[in-house]
C-alpha cells in the first residue's frame, strides 16, 4: 500500500495509526537522519522539532558607554539551541578593563527575538571580585529583544533595578541565561 511518498505503520496487514512503535527498549535503531523536522506529541506547527543544535561560543566583557580594552583570564561559552530557545552558560574573568558605563557581556551565539518589549533573564553568580550596585541583593543578566549581549543588573525588594557597571579589579562570573530567537 502507498500512500504520497511516506512509510506507513502496519499491523496485521491494515494500516494502524499509533499503535506501531519504531523498535523496542532492547532493539533499538542506531541513528536517525533528517533532512526536515520530527513532529512530536501532534501534527501542529508547534509540535515540529526542526532545529537541535550544541556548540561553544567567546563571551566578550566591555562597558556601554566607552567599550574599553579587557583583560581575560578566561573566557568559556556553551550554548544549546532548541527549535527558538537557546541556554548559555558562561564563565568569564578578567584581570582588567578600561570600558566605562553599564557592564556588558557579549557575543552570545544568536541574536534575540525581535519581539517588541522582549526581555529574557538568567542567574549571574559573581565568583570573584565584582562591584554590586549598592543596596542590591541579586545579580540578573537582561538581554533585550535582537541583541547578541547582555547587561547585568542588580536589584532588591521594593527597589528599582540598576546596572552593574564596568569594572576594572579582577573579576569572575559564571552565568546561565535562557532566551528565544
Amino acid at each position: 500500500l502507498r500512500l504520497s511518498q511516506a512509510v506507513i505503520p502496519m499491523l496485521n496487514g491494515s494500516t494502524s495509526p499509533n499503535t506501531v512503535d519504531l523498535g523496542t527498549d532492547t532493539r533499538q535503531f542506531k541513528d536517525l537522519y533528517l533532512s526536515g523536522g520530527v513532529y512530536l506529541g501532534g501534527t501542529g506547527a508547534a509540535n515540529k522539532l526542526d532545529d537541535y543544535e550544541e556548540g561553544t561560543f567567546t563571551p566578550t566583557a566591555l562597558g556601554a558607554s566607552t567599550a574599553g580594552t579587557t583583560t581575560y583570564a578566561g573566557q568559556v561559552g556553551s550554548y544549546t539551541k532548541i527549535g527558538d530557545t537557546v541556554n548559555v552558560d558562561i564563565y568569564i574573568s578578567w584581570s582588567a578593563m578600561t570600558g566605562t558605563g553599564n557592564l556588558q557581556i557579549s557575543g552570545l551565539p544568536f541574536t534575540s527575538s525581535s519581539a517588541s518589549n522582549y526581555y529574557a533573564t538568567g542567574t549571574v553568580v559573581p565568583l570573584l571580585g565584582l562591584t554590586w550596585p549598592a543596596g542590591k541583593t541579586q545579580l540578573n543578566p537582561i538581554i533585550a529583544a535582537s541583541s547578541t549581549g547582555m547587561v547585568i543588573y542588580g536589584s532588591a525588594t521594593d527597589s528599582n533595578s540598576a546596572a552593574v557597571q564596568a569594572d576594572s579589579e579582577i573579576v569572575a562570573l559564571a552565568i546561565s541565561l535562557t532566551y528565544k530567537v
